[in-house]
């Protein structure tokens, strides 16, 4: 269907070979036909997608599979498929002799190199390649069935063109060379409008009315999506999972093949506004990888896995349970929990509409998964299984009867997993980023058990969930539920709250007691024997006295709690420390080698960071520019004291810690501390966070942990009106002096339970100077999550850095 000059260039490009032409064609697969070249490969099938019509795949060229053009007719293209490196490229286990047409065993595209098998294994392979290609397309209705208009750009290596359908606009830019090219297009028409790469969501410039300029290197090609700039004033309003999916006989429909493009949007959707979900990144496409189905009542509900790709970085994992409601059920569920809601449904054949929504909110899922640790149940499908463990706890009859009889009750604050308590015995936990490897929260956990170390909840269960790629990761644990206990957060803000009391109470009294000219009579700001014990230079130097008894009595109780979390942190670091056999958790010696990669990973996080804040500083508000600006400027000296972490050698061991150490993950029941939450921070991958570290890096975020609730404690008094707000100054310093006592009492209790071990050097200048560093640190890294999330908060880590250098120096 070309002409005959057409037909003559075709032959002399692509088929140079008698034996590869036919008729008036060529007998070819398109690897060979374009000389195995990736790019080219690429270049033609992003041109047969955008083009109207519909595309037509020939099997094999998604994997890219060569020909035998020795065979007659159109044999050399219908060679068998190439499924897997087995025998006759896994298509028939037949004597290869009595196959009709014989297998390529050209080495370019040998069977046992090219195969569907080795391909799925390849994220980067060309079948992956086309499964992304195929579901974008999918996603843009413009492509299959808009109306195409070309552009004429003046090199005419470039082919550019536009699809609409209806408010949507695509175009597509290729470059036909072997060679970079340039290219000016006019999309004038288009001006006020943000070219959107669609594979990387990545923005261009904005279109004006000048000639839009682009650079394509070698046979390139970009799909964009043509996107309008909200206006100034113009608010731009968030997506709702309004969507509504049509299936044709029941719900579970909207889960297979035929629907994953709408799927994977309404999906998209919910997911950014879940706060477990990484919203730091601008989300690719998000993909169901496997779903398991769940009875759980009348009908099974799937426990999904979702694969997110994002415009930078690598991609993630995440677990998502989804549930169908109709009639009254939905009506519900839309009232009191609508950020569960992931679409609306209809069924056609019966007329039913309802929700597609997170089954975390279904009882009957949770109570499944909690029955079947008990029962060591599994649920599968042909791709991956589910598969549930008891502890010994868990593991007889009368435990089984128990766990049947407890409600599940879904906790409304989530933060970065789901937490259930079941009845007012168990805290079932659900991951929600994953990744292949036990959770380090069940990791741990059970190694504490073993160890029989009394100040961690019991694990009793977990679900693990294994693909049949071999992949296999946490999905839930069920632990001990302590109901009566409160969080040291809490319990620490309000042993704040009267320790400002009886500040008020002494401000008062000095007030009233101060005659001009009086020593300490300095208005607003206590003195006397309490003001003689400012803390001041090293914590290590402040952790070696005792607190006098005016700062006894004026911190309280709390001094007391603070060196009895000192002891019992001591004693978590000892029993993970404990198990010299275990090469998971054998502490490991700091190594000159060690030392130097830990100030380089130091150096990085404040360089980047610290680089951040310069960017910042336009933007924040003036009573926190000054300091902002004085930090900004201090990267050499932070830098200087970072060094010191391998200056000389440190006699210490590193050993596996909480990883996302502070008083949030810290229960008080009254009498002692619990640790909760070995997870670690979600945000980081499972491999670091299972990383053997010193044991100063949970101190260092505990000390920093007092930091902040005494800050967020004194903006509770403002809140409350029993401090006035333009006291504000005046009171400042006297959370640092509550932090500071507070803080050498935990360390001091620490050190004193760690003598005999090797968790803290024994000399004073080197743990010094190693605290010093991890402090320092966590407060950069700090800086960068308040700039990030919490601006009002950003004087906090700003005035400790400042503290650490100026103070400490």
């Amino acid at each position: 269907m070309v002409t005959d000059e057409e037909r003559d260039y075709m032959y002399r490009v692509y088929a140079s070979q008698q034996k590869a032409r036919i008729n008036l064609g060529i007998r070819r697969r398109l690897a060979p036909l374009l000389g195995n070249d990736r790019k080219r490969i690429e270049l033609v099938h992003l041109l047969l997608l955008s083009f109207p019509g519909t595309p037509v795949l020939y099997y094999g060229d998604e994997i890219g599979m060569g020909d035998n053009v020795f065979l007659g007719d159109r044999n050399g293209v219908r060679t068998p498929m190439q499924w897997s490196s087995d025998k006759n490229a896994g298509f028939s286990r037949a004597s290869p002799q009595a196959l009709f047409l014989p297998i390529i065993l050209d080495p370019e595209y040998h069977y046992e190199a090219i195969n569907v098998e080795a391909q799925q294994g390849n994220p980067n392979s060309l079948w992956w390649w086309m499964k992304r290609l195929l579901t974008l397309r999918q996603r843009h209705r413009a492509l299959g069935r808009g109306t195409i208009q070309f552009l004429r750009p003046e090199n005419r290596k470039i082919l550019a063109f536009t699809r609409r359908h209806e408010q949507e606009v695509i175009l597509v830019v290729a470059n036909l060379s072997r060679f970079p090219q340039p290219a000016q297009l006019d999309l004038s028409e288009f001006k006020q409008m943000t070219p959107i790469e669609l594979f990387g969501r990545t923005e261009f410039p904005p279109i004006t009315e000048a000639p839009y300029s682009l650079t394509l290197s070698p046979h390139a090609a970009f799909w964009f999506s043509l996107e309008p700039l909200p206006g100034p004033g113009i608010p731009v309003v968030s997506e709702q999972p309004v969507a509504l999916l049509t299936v044709s006989r029941h719900w579970q429909e909207a889960l297979e093949y035929q629907h994953h493009a709408a799927l994977e949007q309404c999906l998209g959707v919910f997911l950014k506004s879940q706060r477990w979900f990484n919203t730091g990144r601008s989300l690719k496409t998000i993909q169901v990888k496997e779903k398991v189905p769940v009875p759980a009542g009348e009908a099974p509900l799937f426990l999904a896995l979702l694969q997110a790709e994002f415009t930078e970085g690598d991609p993630e994992d995440y677990l998502l349970p989804l549930a169908f409601a109709s009639g009254d059920d939905a009506t519900q569920l839309i009232k009191t929990s609508p950020q569960l809601v992931i679409a609306r449904v209809r069924v056609e054949s019966s007329g039913i509409e309802g929700v597609l929504y997170d089954g975390c909110g279904n009882k009957a899922f949770l109570r499944a998964l909690c029955e079947a640790m008990p029962r060591r149940r599994s649920f599968n499908n042909d791709e991956a299984v589910l598969r549930a463990f008891p502890t010994n706890s868990l593991r007889t009859a009368e435990a089984e009867r128990e766990i049947a009889t407890l409600e599940p009750v879904l906790y409304k604050t989530q933060q970065s997993n789901t937490t259930v308590a079941v009845g007012e015995k168990y805290f079932l936990k659900i991951f929600r980023r994953v990744e292949a490897g036990a959770n380090p929260d069940l990791e741990m956990g059970r190694f504490l058990n073993e160890k029989e170390f009394t100040n961690v909840p019991r694990v009793a269960g977990w679900v693990d969930f294994e693909r049949s790629v071999g992949d296999r990761f946490t999905a839930a644990v069920l632990t001990e539920f302590l109901p009566t206990a409160k969080s040291a957060w809490e319990f620490a803000v309000e042993a704040l709250g009267r320790y400002f009391e009886r500040l008020g109470l002494a401000l008062e009294h000095l007030e009233a007691a101060s005659q001009p000219g009086m020593p300490g009579a300095v208005s607003g700001v206590p003195g006397g024997e309490v003001a003689k014990h400012h803390p001041g230079g090293s914590l290590v130097e402040l952790a070696a006295k005792e607190a006098p008894q005016p700062v006894a009595a004026l911190i309280g109780t709390f001094l007391e709690s603070a060196r009895l979390l000192g002891q019992r942190t001591a004693e978590l670091h000892l029993a993970l420390a404990s198990a010299s056999d275990n090469p998971d958790f054998a502490p490991e010696p700091f190594t000159p080698f060690y030392q130097r990669s830990l100030y380089q990973s130091m150096r990085n996080l404040t360089v980047e960071k610290l680089g951040g804040l310069r960017r910042a500083l336009p933007t924040l508000p003036p009573h926190v520019k000054g300091d902002a600006e004085r930090v900004a400027g201090m990267e050499a000296a932070i830098l200087e004291r970072l060094r010191e972490v391998h200056a000389r050698p440190i006699a210490t061991s590193r050993i596996r810690c909480h990883e996302n150490f502070h008083l949030g993950e810290v229960l008080y029941t009254g009498k002692d501390f619990i640790f909760i939450d070995f997870e670690g921070e979600p945000g980081r991958a499972l491999g670091e966070r299972r990383i053997k570290r010193s044991a100063l890096r949970d101190v260092s975020a505990m000390i920093r942990s007092f930091d902040y609730a005494s800050h967020a404690a004194l903006q509770q008094q403002i809140q409350q009106g029993r401090i006035p707000e333009d006291r504000l100054k005046d009171w400042e310093p006297w959370t640092a002096f509550w932090h500071g006592w507070v803080s050498a009492a935990y360390l001091k209790a620490y050190r004193e339970a760690t003598t005999k071990s090797k968790l803290l050097p024994a000399s004073d200048e080197q743990l010094a100077a190693l605290l010093d560093a991890h402090l320092l640190t966590k407060a950069v890294y700090e800086l960068d999550h308040e700039l990030r999330h919490r601006p009002e908060w950003v004087h906090i880590p700003l005035r400790a850095i400042l503290r650490l250098i100026e103070t400490q120096g």
